[in-house]
């Protein structure tokens, strides 16, 4: 046998990392490498359809690891609704200072409606679009999901703001549920459409349409400003 030559350049070692795991050098820790693979397969497999193990699998890791991250699936899906959709809105409606509001109502809603528009052509938010809708036409999930219930809180908050802007006569006398409506209404309108969209309508397009709801919206209800 030959002696081991100690000059001779070492082989690289074969990587241990399994296929498919991101490197950690994309800066995506376990839990987020979790819920982006759970996002994606929850808006093309569906809920039901979509197991723990599948969603290890994608990771990288094994299922004991997710359950270390995750209690269940529907865990999982719980916190993907805190980041995206209503419940991320109604988190940024809720830290709405109301003297900012009152100085330009217009020019604030504009910014927030403008970064809500952005949020919209991210990948991410038009997997969640598509995994909420699916899941709102199917019965016997558990738990329920309700498009309604997830929307609930923010309903409420902007009630909450519509029913200021008409007390300090801001805005007319209107019924505050009857203004939450004719407010978003016409967004939430957009919003599919942007969804179905494909590359038929740009961020810049969505934008001025945003405008032109807001200018009309304002020059009904709060014709002072």
């Amino acid at each position: 046998m030959n002696p081991i030559d100690p000059h001779k350049k070492k082989l690289p070692e074969m990587s241990t990392r399994r296929l498919g795991r991101p490197p950690k050098a994309e800066g995506k820790n376990s839990r987020a490498l979790i819920l982006e693979a759970a996002l994606d397969l929850f808006s093309t497999a569906g809920y039901e359809a979509t197991t723990v193990r599948q969603i290890a699998a994608q990771v990288g890791v094994s299922d004991p690891a997710l359950y270390g991250h995750f209690k269940s699936k529907a865990a999982i899906r719980e916190q993907l609704f805190e980041i995206h959709g209503p419940r991320a809105l109604f988190t940024a409606i809720e830290k709405i200072d109301l003297k900012q509001l009152a100085a330009n109502p217009r020019e604030f809603a504009r910014v927030r409606l403008h970064a809500l528009a952005t949020r919209w052509f991210e990948p991410s938010e038009h997997k969640f679009f598509r995994f909420m809708l699916m899941e709102n036409l199917k019965s016997g999930i558990e738990p329920a999901l309700s498009l309604a219930e997830v929307q609930a809180p923010m309903r409420k908050k902007l009630f909450e703001l519509a029913r200021w802007l008409i007390e300090t006569k801001m805005a007319i006398p209107a019924e505050p549920n009857w203004f939450v409506g004719q407010f978003i209404g016409p967004i939430q309108a957009l919003r599919s459409e942007v969804a179905f969209s494909g590359e038929k309508i740009d961020l810049e397009q969505v934008k001025k349409r945003l405008d032109v709801h807001l200018e009309q919206f304002t020059a009904v209800f709060l014709p002072k400003l």
